[in-house]
Order: structure tokens, then C-alpha cells, then sequence
């Protein structure tokens, strides 16, 4: 069976993206508005230039997607 797609853009307004991500471990939907130069920027850059992130994520919020 088809499952239908958990997260995609909701809006374009002018410099940012509104993007909307469903999980059933999510109380509702992860709604965020990004800049579309940060996105421009991530989609251009090398990924392993990022910083990693540092912390330890707990398993029962790692199990999101």
C-alpha cells in the first residue's frame, strides 16, 4: 500500500520556506519557517563542512522518522 508523504512545504513567502513535518511520535505537526538562503546554502555546501552535533540523543526521540 501507498503511505503518502509525512513532511513537505506548506508556503513560499518572499525569503522564507514554511515546511511541515508529521510524525506519530509528534503531538501534531513540526511546522518551521526556514530562510531560503539557508536552504540555497545547505543544498550547495559540501555536507561534510557542517558541524556535528554534540549531544546524545536519547532513542525514544531518535525514532522520529
Amino acid at each position: 500500500m501507498y503511505e503518502r508523504k509525512k513532511w513537505g512545504v506548506l508556503e513560499v513567502d518572499g525569503e522564507k520556506v514554511v515546511i511541515a513535518i508529521k510524525s506519530k511520535n509528534f503531538r501534531g505537526p513540526l511546522i518551521m519557517a526556514v530562510s531560503k538562503g539557508i536552504i540555497e546554502r545547505f543544498c550547495r555546501t559540501d555536507k561534510s563542512e557542517f558541524s556535528k552535533y554534540d549531544k546524545e540523543i536519547d532513542k525514544i526521540y531518535s525514532n522520529i522518522m
